[in-house]
């Protein structure tokens, strides 16, 4: 009999790469089928809707229909309190202790160190860093989604630097960001992703109407943060949806990038994973799947991953030796909280 881990992630684009990532390294470890409900998260929507999976060494079940889920139902299950509802508990959560069930206050997780003898196993749950790109190696865009957004990148200036800056639930002092980096922006058009509308109409007026572009304008939502906002339909949080990912990858393609760091400290998550593609664009192309597209010179830089920058520079160099992607997370990791400084 086949045993389970079901992943159940939560937040952002970066919290859920990041825990599908945990869930996908625990399955292939203790030889589990990983079954993917991304409906928690900032998705809303399976996985498979904009990702196909190109490589893992378990098998996946990418959705969780009613028949997995029945099969599942009638499995033992580690948190043992919600052995038979997996569909029918109710989610509380806590911020960094975690998600719990409302009515029995049990964790939604388990000890990722260890095996259980139970046939599945639940995690659900926050959280975010650079495990992130350990996923991105395992999937690609679906066809649809690869286009759709490389065809909205190709409408981009060519050769352009790159701002992002989170100010929503997470807060940036863009109006410094935006006077330090004016002065090392170049001739370059400048590409603003964001996900607050005001910031793009501070950045059109501190660095010019006629230099800024963007790759999606973000709806005002009062400040709340896209992925939390609960009034948004179907349709629209699908075109949310796509926008991101589109900002993500413009972003990824930009010639040089400057990442805002946020008034608490440190990076937000979408904000690594930007830069993370943009210092390795094999895995950059390899999740946009499309030679032909990439192939084209109106998507790719002139000067594709110019390291002039400080943050290229410093970047770059300690990871041209390093043989696998799967090792690399750790190492970013482990400089993201040592090197903050380096962020505008």
């Amino acid at each position: 009999m086949s045993r389970f881990v079901l992943c159940r992630p939560r937040g952002g684009l970066n919290d859920t790469l990041c825990q599908l990532a945990a869930c996908w390294l625990y399955a292939e470890k203790f030889e589990r089928t990983l079954v993917i409900d991304t409906t928690t998260s900032w998705m809303k929507r399976p996985l498979h809707t904009y990702f196909r999976i190109t490589h893992s060494a378990c098998p996946v079940i990418g959705e969780l229909d009613d028949e997995t889920l029945d099969q599942l139902n009638t499995l033992s299950c580690y948190p043992r309190e919600v052995a038979g509802v997996l569909g029918e508990y109710v989610p509380v959560c806590r911020g960094p202790e975690g998600v719990f069930d409302k009515k029995t206050d049990v964790q939604l997780t388990f000890d990722f160190t260890r095996d259980y003898q139970e046939d599945v196993v639940l995690h659900e749950r926050y959280g975010g860093g650079a495990l992130s790109l350990n996923c991105l190696t395992r999937i690609a865009f679906q066809p649809d989604i690869s286009k759709h957004v490389m065809s909205r990148v190709g409408q981009l200036p060519r050769n352009r630097v790159g701002m992002h800056v989170r100010h929503t639930d997470i807060q940036t002092d863009y109006m410094s960001f935006f006077d330090r980096v004016k002065s090392m922006a170049g001739d370059d058009a400048l590409l603003i992703c964001s996900d607050n509308f005001s910031v793009i109409d501070a950045a059109r007026d501190i660095l010019g109407d006629d230099r800024v572009v963007c790759s999606s304008i973000p709806p005002n939502l009062g400040g709340e943060a896209i992925h939390q906002f609960q009034g948004i339909t179907h349709s629209d949080k699908h075109q949310l949806n796509l926008d991101m990912l589109t900002d993500l990858f413009a972003l990824s393609l930009c010639s040089k990038l400057h990442i805002a760091r946020l008034t608490s400290g440190g990076v937000s998550g979408f904000s690594r994973l930007a830069w993370m593609l943009h210092m390795n664009p094999k895995v950059r192309n390899q999740v946009i799947g499309d030679d032909d597209l990439l192939g084209s010179k109106d998507f790719i830089p002139e000067r594709d991953l110019d390291r002039s920058l400080p943050i290229d520079v410093i970047l770059n160099r300690p990871f041209k030796k390093l043989a696998s992607v799967n090792t690399l997370y750790a190492v970013y990791c482990a400089y993201f909280s040592k090197h903050q400084d380096v962020f505008k």
